[in-house]
């Protein structure tokens, strides 16, 4: 458990809840956090920005954090450690259903007409964005989607 986490038990019953220092009141404490979150599990740039205006102007909502954990569980980070968990597999298991996942993948298609198109401009440029903030991360991605080879 790091000391970022929380849990509770009475009995039986136990909660546990992660990035609690998301909800810090200590503007510091926030960021640290969010550069932490979002190295273990990167979203789109567009995505991290948006949480980061929030966490510096005031603590996440209990809504927001609880929107921030689940948003990060579309990430193929946190599937690939879901996967790596000893379990029986079949297409549900090894096909994310969440579309927010393969567009924090490989990101949506807006403008290109064609493959070849969204490859060269708009794959490039959200690579190029995560690379920036997230390298080794974005290049496990890379190769996971192997859009690059011909």
């Amino acid at each position: 458990m790091r000391q970022s986490d929380f849990a509770h038990s009475k009995g039986r019953l136990c909660l546990f809840f992660s990035n609690t220092d998301l909800l810090s009141s200590k503007p510091q404490e926030r960021r640290n956090a969010l550069v932490r979150f979002f190295n273990e599990s990167p979203l789109a740039p567009k995505e991290e920005d948006a949480w980061r205006a929030i966490a510096e102007d005031r603590p996440l909502s209990d809504r927001e954090y609880d929107e921030l954990m689940t948003t990060s569980e579309a990430t193929p980070e946190v599937f690939w450690e879901e996967l790596s968990k000893p379990q029986e597999l079949d297409s549900n298991t090894l096909m994310p259903a969440d579309p927010a996942y393969y567009e924090r993948l490989v990101r949506k298609l807006e403008n290109s007409s064609t493959l070849e198109a969204y490859a060269r401009d708009e794959l490039a440029a959200f690579h190029a964005a995560l690379m920036k903030r997230h390298p080794l991360r974005t290049l496990r991605r890379i190769a996971l989607t192997a859009l690059w080879q011909r």
